[in-house]
């Protein structure tokens, strides 16, 4: 690729189009790339909260669980959470 001729005035206006598409190319690449770096704090931010809020409900939805099942679970026996068979009552129903 020969080098550019800046004293070639037919030249000048392809020269200077080219080095503002460049510069715009470079500019929206450095907007793109902290646009992408500030949208992966938010997520690691949003995560974090996320898994709070799944460990606090955990803790607090084991207790409730020792009592009784109060969401009935579409897995069946394939369950995390299912603990045992429920025990037959003795008083016998018609």
């Amino acid at each position: 690729m020969p080098q550019e001729d800046f004293e070639n005035i037919k030249l000048i206006p392809i020269l200077k189009a080219a080095f503002d598409l460049w510069s715009k190319l470079n500019k929206f690449k450095l907007d793109i790339r902290s646009k992408s770096k500030s949208i992966q704090k938010q997520r690691n931010v949003l995560s974090a909260k996320k898994q709070k809020v799944l460990n606090s409900s955990r803790t607090s939805g084991d207790e409730d669980r020792s009592e009784f099942k109060t969401i009935m679970c579409p897995l069946g026996k394939d369950c995390t959470l299912y603990q045992h068979q429920r025990v037959k009552s003795p008083y016998k129903t018609a």
